[in-house]
């Protein structure tokens, strides 16, 4: 993610935060505090949901709830700015992602809203927040709500998983469980609601462990080659470990423990959203380097390793720019080695491959970093260069015709000796601008006319009087 995606992601989580905070300060301070009876105990809760309050019958509620009404009233009144600001800034990161699902048009950005809404869901009906505001004086709704909720967050955290690891392609046996379990966990939804409990209770305690299992899951993708995972790896590892930490916390046999116990869960799950907000900008900025690793691989040469014919039509309209800019005339040089059909009839194939990678050889030690050196044939390659003057341009070309044939190649414990002929022409100046083709053709024209004169030499074409002799042997009698 960028600097200014960054800071829009802190400034937005930290407004709604703030705002949060301070809606929940004020209405508390003169309103009630919602209070359980122990009529809400009956539901099945995971270790960090036990917390339950009760003004009567203290001693049917376990050790790690047992706190009294005017505990309860004490604790709502001296902590709900830090509820609001909690629900606020997950409030914030729904609405992030919800932004980015739109913006980006990716479906991992609408599961990751969908993780951060039901554990949005679950935490209502875990704290109270849902029975004071959406479902004010349906008690026992909570349970089921905090039961479905939290079984639709273990499905919505595996969707999320499967679509962020791209698990289909790279752990296929993997993604199929996952998806296996993704229809258990809904079904346990069912079971809830046609009566049995005890099913529902085992996958709702399954569903609450279930996510602080993932970091697995992303070392079995690190494993396939998957590289942006470390912001999802530390974003359920911090979820986990708040999980761990209130299951501990709340078996301390001290009433005050409970409520406070609550936090290091909520603590781990707001920085799970945070991270993994952070693992999708991670996940897009690596996205974004395959897609310029695999164009460069589109406009590479995979024998020499040079530019191909792709890349020397891209690159030809960057020198259009540049000679705008400065004016500095643009030239182009094809290169042939000279009887390259008789080095692979004696070589082989593979002494032809050696020599093309000498020539690439060579003109990556001449030619500038500026320069743009492409294959441009099955034994043919160009240059694209700039140069004050076209002795310049020449002198250059000269060279690569003179360290080729002065660097013979080894192969199979024989030396290959081998040469080559060059066409140059101007292809962009203050005179003319010629189009690529156009230019090709005049290239290649000289290039012949240095074949028909005996190989082994640099041919300049000429508007006028066509290709002339630049470089190398004198013309062949």
């Amino acid at each position: 993610m960028s600097i200014c995606s960054g800071r829009g992601l802190l400034a937005c989580v930290l407004l709604l935060a703030c705002f949060g905070a301070f809606a929940e300060a004020v209405p508390l301070s003169t309103g009630e505090a919602q209070f359980r009876g122990t009529e809400a105990l009956q539901a099945p809760t995971p270790p960090h949901g036990a917390v339950r309050w009760a003004s009567a019958h203290a001693a049917e509620v376990p050790a790690l709830a047992r706190l009294d009404e005017a505990g309860y009233r004490a604790h709502a009144l001296a902590h709900p700015a830090l509820q609001g600001a909690w629900f606020g800034a997950m409030l914030a990161l729904l609405l992030l992602g919800l932004l980015g699902a739109v913006l980006l048009r990716q479906v991992v950005h609408v599961h990751y809203a969908l993780l951060l809404a039901f554990l949005l869901l679950a935490w209502a009906a875990l704290s109270g927040y849902g029975n004071r505001y959406l479902w004010p004086a349906q008690v026992l709704l909570d349970r089921e709500i905090l039961t479905a909720a939290t079984l639709l967050t273990a499905v919505a955290a595996l969707q999320f998983s499967r679509t962020f690891l791209r698990a289909g392609p790279l752990l296929p046996m993997i993604h199929n469980l996952l998806l296996l379990l993704q229809l258990a966990l809904l079904a346990g939804i069912a079971l809830r609601f046609t009566g049995l409990q005890r099913e529902a209770h085992y996958l709702f305690h399954a569903a609450a462990v279930l996510p602080a299992a993932l970091p697995v899951l992303a070392w079995l993708a690190y494993r396939q080659g998957l590289y942006y995972i470390r912001g999802y790896t530390v974003a359920w590892i911090a979820y986990g470990a708040g999980l761990a930490l209130t299951t501990a916390a709340t078996m301390v046999e001290l009433p005050a423990a409970a409520p406070e116990a609550l936090y290091y869960a909520q603590a781990g799950t707001l920085l799970l959203a945070i991270l993994l907000l952070l693992a999708l900008g991670e996940r897009l900025l690596g996205d974004g380097i395959g897609r310029q690793q695999t164009l460069e691989l589109a406009n590479q040469d995979s024998l020499t390793g040079l530019g191909n014919r792709r890349a020397l039509a891209q690159t030809y309209e960057i020198f259009n720019q540049r000679h705008a800019r400065d004016g500095v005339p643009v030239y182009l040089l094809l290169i042939d080695p000279d009887g390259f059909s008789r080095i692979i009839a004696t070589y082989g194939h593979g002494g032809g491959d050696m020599a093309l990678r000498q020539l690439s050889s060579v003109l990556r030690r001449i030619c500038r970093a500026e320069d743009t050196c492409v294959r441009h044939g099955p034994a043919e390659f160009a240059v694209l260069l700039q140069a004050p003057q076209v002795n310049d341009a020449l002198r250059i070309a000269d060279r690569i015709r003179a360290e080729f044939a002065s660097t013979p190649t080894r192969h199979n414990g024989a030396w290959i000796h081998h040469t080559l002929s060059a066409g140059m022409t101007v292809a962009i100046s203050g005179e003319e601008t010629l189009d690529l083709r156009e230019a090709i053709n005049r290239a290649d024209s000289a290039l012949n006319q240095a074949k028909a004169e005996g190989r082994n030499r640099v041919m300049l074409f000429h508007p006028e009087s066509g290709p002339v002799h630049a470089g190398g042997p004198p013309a062949d009698p």
